[in-house]
């Protein structure tokens, strides 16, 4: 009965027990924190079923300013009240490693889904990753209203606990004694800008609602330090007057020489440059760039304004200190030029322990002294013992010299008081513990307060009032870390888990870790005046002046171990998630946190002056494995390149999921705030995903479909919520009835003009082993038979639809068939697509973030107009014909072509128009050898293919089926290649007069040749042009369009570097070093204008185009695609692709066979060598050397692209090629052979194909299994691989 009573009362006491409230003010990092510590608590609570600890828990109303969380984090480009808040700038990087501001439940490695990232990040990738880290437990954190609902789910009827009240301003808080609450006055306040086509204006009209006021138990002030620039009045005065004046009230104020002899000789004039301060950073770059620039201050925001000014050309920067306290000034060395005489870097920064104290010469040059601090007079004084220093046409002076906190709102009674107004002194008995320095210093009478305490503040509480806390940093090294660790104490504090210490035992605990940091020199050294004169009196050369002396280096391992056991201490009060050990004893995490904070130090302090790297070389660029992740392991990445190059375009850039380039990286971030902040159901996705409109759904498209579709079920079945958020919603458009494209079968094409389908008798002419798909092979497709190497088109294009089907059988459900795009502008203002289309319900306009063009490069058959007009007149009018024709036995005799013509994309009438008829193929590419070899087939009475250049791959087959004269056993070859085009119709419209042509370099027209004489084709009764398509994009506008591949191609030229020299190679000893031509084709290996599937001049428009026409290549490029659109693969700046096409192509130039396409005049010298050379001998070993390099190349560009794209299956590396790569060489050797080696005086010359090749060399990459020969010689094959004499199985069956 009693134990029934008292559980009685307890449930009515926990029923009716009213949960504390807390005005928390301010929602940047600090505020984000405590919001997500609380959401913590709540989950844990209730998978506990707690109730009597979420009792305990507070209901917590945060006020911000701005529109979304951030704080200061958020880009100064954006939020509106800027001017009131200093944000940081876009392109600012931390200055800590991200090891250090890592949170154990949300890993860098869990942000970035498994991806290495550098130690060092941009700003925007930590805010996103706190945005991200803030919102895992609590989707709609930054949503939520106080009230019934759920933290956690939105079946469950607990009580929220916070809210969030963005766009308000807290303008007055109070304590009242009597009733023991805060009283918080705010009012709600609409931010718009008078000027909305001024992207960074600071006017702006406030719309405020009528001001509420509100009581709460507790206070949090969350809203930083950094509220207010401060700008010394002494040095502000100097610089608009040219001198100081004394203000012994300043404590700033520099007493300056008064004696005749030392007043300065040259008058005093105001300073006539820029004056900043370091929060002011809109047209930073102007201000810098080829200016000398000076810096006042050597904290955090100097050293890194330096840098940045270097990156932006600056000239020169001056670091002026006063007390050399800084982080500037323990910078090893800085960035600099290299005096290319002396091989000496020369530093573009000095960072100098002095003030200006004059400004003289016209007002550009400041006057400049080391000062010191008078104790007896409490002011700084000018060193009379130093020599003083004129800084010289100096155009830029910016203020680093830090923040006040913006308390304005809060109670003079509530404020903390500034460091300055504080002192301390040491007990009598004081003696510092033993360390390398230890010398008998008397302590100072008066000690400055530790940089690391705020004054009248323990425990982030408030010493005169204890339910007023602060979530601020002081000064720490780890600062994002030690707020979350502050933000649990202060949520512990508050919920009784931790107790609150009375008011002495708060000031004895201050006093305690103040006393414990007088034991550290480096800290002492900033409290205590004294011991600063006794080290600074030091000698340059000594010992702790060298970070290598062991000396020093057991101070700086000492002074991080006290700072780890420092947050290890608040930690375990604090009930923090994870700990770091004791003050007295740190466990493994704890002795983790110290090497990365002793490796942060070194990245500074190890930099040397006179090293190779001392050019370029910062911070950022320290060795990352020096930085592995405390809870993860993972060690961090090298920066892409040298952090002097990044961000040449004075945009920010990503390592993260939000953004994709450079261009769009602010404009990521503040959508995810927007997206975070809104007012939204709990199902909604923090992410608005990014829209993407694909153009096409033949291969191309397909491919990319179904690459999203893995991507998908991966991200699924690893219940990767964030990852699935980000990735795209895609619209696909095809204007047939299915997919496909150009290998849905013929009958499927309506019109033929317009759908250039692949011919229904096609068969493919690369191996399959180099077209198949690890994650769905041939083996599989064919449930588990061997099928020959080559195979027809219907099996390909079904083992296509299989596989792209196979993730997802509904993939092709929501592809808009039967639509036609028609036009496709890119909004430079909105910077969305604007995608106009037609379809069954009329024209439609559409808006997407992407545009991927996978419609292909055979849209329109390319017929060279001047050849059609010679067929049509029966003479050539541009650059074939010549004076001797005008006249003589052929003048009068030409005529028009009287047989038929058509294109390779016109087959439905081939065979009638080519059996037992004489056949021309105007070109030599892949469509002319199969032609030619499907015109054999079904009976051609002889093809002669005509090929202007000799590029093509009809020229390097060995031997053509023919037939033997069964007489004189002579064997006729059925197909004949001649390098030469038409030039004249003649017999009456049934011949052809051929010539050889050559590149005229100076006319920059073809020629014919006269030395060679002319080929005569007579009874000709079909030409069928070979020449290729066009890629009909005549949808996009101008910009978007690709450059056309084979015209506008010849007016795409490159110069090679001046002191160009090929590498060694076999070919050398022939034809020697060959100086390359003025004007250089561009690379067959690159579409100009694209890097690597993106448009240079805007990489949100993306084409899916194989430049060797192999379906493994377009599926990779599907995949790199993808990367780019969720961010796993960042884009380069518009530099950094140009320049790695200028290298590509100079690597390409190395390479006999590629250099042979680019550049004439190694064209002309390859083609002297004549046809006997040992390098038309494909057994030549010579000659396998060299194929095997040209293989082996593109082999590694595909590699290259696989790891890009973290694509399904890996080939290795450019530089090493794994086994699975070098097995797909040595396949694209075995299908050059197969057409080299054929014989014409081999016994099976008479109806041998490259298809009939010995399949022994080729089996799958993946699986092993091999190839099976042909059920017969190809020439007897039907399309469906059936004996067309008997009834043997293909392998379609």
């Amino acid at each position: 009965s009693s134990s029934s009573s008292s559980s009685s009362s307890s449930s009515s006491k926990l029923a009716h027990a009213r949960p504390p409230t807390v005005a928390l003010i301010g929602c940047g990092p600090s505020g984000m924190f405590f919001l997500h510590a609380l959401a913590t608590r709540i989950r844990d609570l209730e998978k506990a079923g707690d109730d009597a600890a979420l009792a305990k828990l507070p209901l917590v109303t945060c006020y911000e300013m701005s529109e979304g969380p951030g704080g200061i984090w958020r880009s100064d480009k954006k939020h509106v009240a800027r001017k009131h808040n200093p944000n940081m700038y876009d392109t600012l990087w931390i200055n800590v490693p991200k090891e250090l501001t890592e949170f154990a439940d949300y890993t860098y490695e869990e942000h970035f889904g498994g991806k290495q990232t550098p130690a060092f990040l941009p700003r925007c990738d930590v805010l996103e990753y706190m945005l991200k880290r803030t919102t895992t437990v609590d989707a709609d954190l930054y949503r939520r209203g106080i009230g019934p609902g759920s933290s956690t789910g939105s079946n469950s009827k607990k009580q929220r606990r916070h809210e969030v009240r963005f766009c308000t301003t807290v303008q007055n808080v109070v304590y009242n004694e009597t009733t023991k609450k805060f009283e918080v006055t705010s009012c709600h306040t609409a931010w718009e800008n008078e000027d909305d086509n001024k992207s960074n204006t600071d006017s702006t009209s406030v719309q405020p609602s009528p001001a509420v006021m509100e009581q709460y138990d507790y206070c949090i002030w969350a809203a930083g330090r950094q509220g207010k620039p401060r700008i010394p009045r002494p040095l502000l005065d100097l610089l608009r007057s040219g001198v100081a004046p004394y203000d012994e009230d300043d404590q700033d104020s520099i007493s300056t020489p008064t004696s005749k002899d030392e007043m300065p000789t040259e008058p005093p004039v105001p300073f006539k440059g820029t004056i900043l301060h370091s929060s002011h950073m809109d047209g930073f770059e102007e201000n810098v760039k080829g200016k000398r620039v000076v810096l006042i201050g050597d904290s955090s925001s100097a050293e890194d304004l330096a840098l940045k000014a270097i990156r932006d050309g600056a000239e020169m920067v001056y670091i002026l200190s006063r007390s050399g306290y800084g982080d500037a000034i323990d910078m090893g060395a800085w960035p600099g030029t290299v005096d290319r005489k002396t091989g000496k870097v020369k530093s573009k920064v000095k960072a100098l322990i002095a003030l200006p104290y004059q400004v003289v010469n016209n007002g550009t040059n400041l006057r400049c002294c080391e000062i010191f601090w008078n104790q007896d007079d409490e002011i700084y004084e000018i060193d009379d013992e130093e020599e003083p220093f004129t800084l010289e046409r100096i155009d830029t002076i910016i203020f680093c010299t830090g923040y006040s906190p913006n308390l304005d709102c809060l109670d003079p009674s509530l404020r903390f008081p500034e460091h300055e107004d504080c002192f301390w002194t040491t007990p009598p008995n004081y003696a510092p513990a033993p360390n390398s320095l230890s010398e008998d210093v008397v302590p100072s009478e008066e000690l400055d307060l530790s940089s690391r305490v705020i004054p009248g503040v323990c425990r982030n509480s408030l010493i005169s009032n204890r339910r007023m806390m602060y979530l601020t940093d002081a000064d720490s090294e780890t600062p994002l870390f030690e707020i979350d660790v502050a933000a649990w104490l202060c949520l512990s504090q508050i919920t009784g888990d931790t107790p609150v210490l009375g008011r002495n035992e708060m000031e004895r605990e201050v006093q305690q870790h103040m006393l414990e940091e007088m034991d550290h020199p480096y800290l002492r050294w900033e409290m205590d005046m004294n011991y600063f004169e006794a080290l600074n009196q030091l000698p340059d050369d000594h010992w702790s002046n060298d970070p290598k002396d062991s000396r020093s280096q057991e101070i700086v391992q000492k002074l991080a171990e006290y700072y780890t056991k420092a947050v290890a201490r608040n930690m375990r009060l604090a009930k923090y998630p994870v700990d770091f050990g004791t003050f007295d004893k740190l466990n493994d995490d704890g002795r983790k946190h110290v090497q990365l904070y002793i490796s942060s130090c070194d990245a500074r302090i190890s930099l040397e002056r006179q090293s190779e790297e001392a050019e370029w070389k910062t911070y950022r660029d320290f060795d990352p494995n020096r930085f592995r992740s405390i809870f993860t392991g993972q060690e961090a990445c090298a920066l892409p390149k040298h952090w002097l190059a990044l961000e040449k375009d004075g945009e920010a850039m990503s390592f993260g999921k939000t953004t994709l380039s450079a261009t769009s990286t602010g404009r990521g971030i503040e959508a995810l705030i927007e997206a975070l902040s809104v007012e939204a159901s709990s199902d909604q996705r923090v992410l608005e995903a990014p829209t993407v409109a694909v153009i096409g759904c033949g291969p191309s498209g397909m491919f990319f479909l179904h690459a999203l579709a893995t991507r998908r079920k991966k991200l699924a079945d690893a219940n990767d919520a964030d990852g699935l958020a980000v990735l795209p919603q895609v619209t696909c458009f095809e204007m047939s009835e299915g997919p496909g494209g150009i290998w849905r079968p013929q009958s499927d094409s309506k019109d033929e003009a317009h759908y250039p389908n692949i011919y229904d008798d096609l068969w493919s002419n690369k191996p399959k082993e180099l077209i198949e798909f690890a994650d769905y092979t041939f083996e599989k497709h064919f449930g588990g038979a061997q099928t020959p190497v080559y195979l027809p088109k219907d099996n390909l294009f079904d083992y296509m639809l299989k596989r792209t089907t196979t993730v997802d059988d509904k993939l092709f459900d929501e592809v808009k068939f039967k639509t036609t795009v028609e036009n496709v502008v890119f909004n430079s203002a909105t910077e969305k697509f604007e995608l106009l289309y037609c379809s069954t319900g009329g024209m439609i306009k559409e808006q997407y973030d992407y545009c991927i063009w996978a419609a292909g490069q055979h849209a329109k058959p390319r017929i060279p107009r001047q050849l059609i007009r010679l067929l049509r007149t029966g003479r050539s009018t541009v650059g074939l014909s010549d004076s001797s024709d005008e006249e003589g036995e052929e003048n009068g005799n030409s005529s028009p072509f009287k047989g038929t013509v058509l294109h390779s994309s016109h087959m439905s009438n081939f065979e009638a128009s080519v059996r037992n008829k004489t056949v021309v193929l105007i070109g030599d590419s892949d469509s002319a050898e199969d032609c030619a070899l499907h015109a054999v087939k079904v009976g051609v009475e002889s093809v002669h293919i005509l090929s202007r250049s000799g590029y093509g791959i009809c020229k390097e087959t060995g031997s053509w089926p023919g037939a033997c004269n069964k007489e004189s056993g002579e064997f006729k070859q059925k197909v004949h290649v001649h390098l030469a085009l038409p030039y004249q119709v003649i017999n009456n419209g049934s011949g052809l007069k051929c010539a050889l042509v050559e590149w005229d370099q100076k006319d920059g027209v073809w020629q014919r040749n006269d030395e060679t004489p002319p080929i005569q084709l007579d009874n000709v009764d079909t030409i069928i042009f070979c020449t290729g398509y066009m890629s009909n994009q005549d949808c996009l506008s101008a910009d978007l369009q690709l450059k056309d591949l084979d015209h506008d191609y010849e007016e795409s030229f490159w110069v090679a570097p001046p002191d160009f020299e090929m590498r060694p190679n076999a070919l050398q000893s022939d034809i020697g070093n060959i100086e390359p031509s003025e004007e250089l084709d561009f690379s067959s290996n690159i579409i100009p204008g694209v890097y690597r599937n993106v448009l240079i001049k805007n990489p949100r428009m993306m084409y899916l185009a194989s430049l060797d026409n192999t379906l493994l290549e377009l599926d990779v490029a599907a995949w790199l695609c993808l990367a780019y659109i969720t961010g796993d693969t960042i884009v380069p700046s518009k530099e950094e692709m140009e320049r790695e096409i200028q290298e590509q192509m100079i690597e390409e130039m190395h390479i006999p066979y590629l250099r042979w396409e680019m550049d004439m005049n190694y064209f002309e010298a390859l083609d002297k060598l004549g046809g006997d050379h040992w390098h038309e001998d494909s057994k030549d070993s010579r000659t396998r050397a060299i194929d095997e390099e040209h293989a082996r190349y593109l082999a590694k560009l595909l590699a290259r692209n696989m790891r890009s794209a973290k694509y399904l299956v890996d080939f290795g590396s450019y530089d090493s090629l794994n086994e699975k790569g070098e097995k797909f060489v040595q396949i694209e050797l075995q299908n050059d052979y197969a057409r080299r080696m054929l014989d014409a005086k081999g016994p099976e010359a008479e109806w041998k194909t490259y298809r009939d090749v010995d399949p022994i060399f080729f089996r799958s990459i993946y699986t092993g299994q091999p190839a099976a020969p042909l059920p017969c010689h190809w020439l007897n094959l039907d399309r469906d691989g059936k004996n067309k004499t008997g009834s043997s199985s293909g392998p379609g069956t």
